[in-house]
């Protein structure tokens, strides 16, 4: 509801046809609004090179390796020279084969109800922040930074990464922050607005 309010167009995508058919009664009187539906890999409805800006938050978190690289090489073409991506996806593979994962979940899950061990959020194992890197790299495009947060709990399961078109900008070191922070910070920002409000 917020980006609509910034572009001149804004394409809404999903592969769920019950979420494309909510967006569209929500922004029907939005023209400049496009709703599709997709087969959850191709963006073949976008004109190529007319992104100026790609969103996605709370979803790639749970979407496998092959299913982000086929997106990072659909958006490769679908952004513009200068355009950017904005990208929340998982960075649970970092802790996938540690010994809490290897816990049977007999003795996993009280010690999570205990909160001794945090939980994974149904994370993807599959991708890490690193690997998000190298698929970029390898789909002709660029991370610029990324930051890695925790999810209610203390591992930096979570990546929050921004990227361009690699012939975009100056290729210089990815910026990397981790940030345990990161809930908290959300929870002073979420009581902050309430007391503006």
């Amino acid at each position: 509801d917020y980006l609509k309010d910034y572009c001149e167009r804004l394409w809404a995508v999903d592969k769920s046809s019950e979420c494309i058919e909510a967006c569209r009664q929500r922004f029907a009187a939005a023209s400049h609004v496009h709703c599709c539906l997709n087969d959850g890999r191709s963006l073949s409805m976008i004109p190529n090179a007319s992104i100026d800006f790609v969103f996605s938050f709370d979803s790639f978190v749970h979407t496998s390796r092959d299913i982000v690289e086929a997106y990072l090489r659909e958006l490769a073409t679908k952004l513009k020279i200068g355009g950017k991506g904005f990208i929340h996806h998982s960075n649970f593979g970092e802790y996938a084969n540690t010994r809490r994962e290897q816990l049977p979940e007999a003795l996993a899950k009280p010690l999570i109800k205990a909160k001794i061990l945090d939980w994974a959020h149904h994370r993807n194992p599959s991708m890490t922040a690193e690997l998000f890197r190298v698929l970029c790299e390898q789909n002709g495009l660029y991370c610029v930074s990324q930051e890695l947060v925790n999810w209610r709990g203390r591992r930096l399961i979570d990546c929050l990464s921004l990227f361009v078109r690699s012939d975009s900008a100056p290729q210089n070191a990815t910026k990397i922050i981790r940030n345990s922070n990161f809930m908290r910070e959300a929870v002073r920002i979420r009581r902050h607005r309430r007391r503006r409000a």
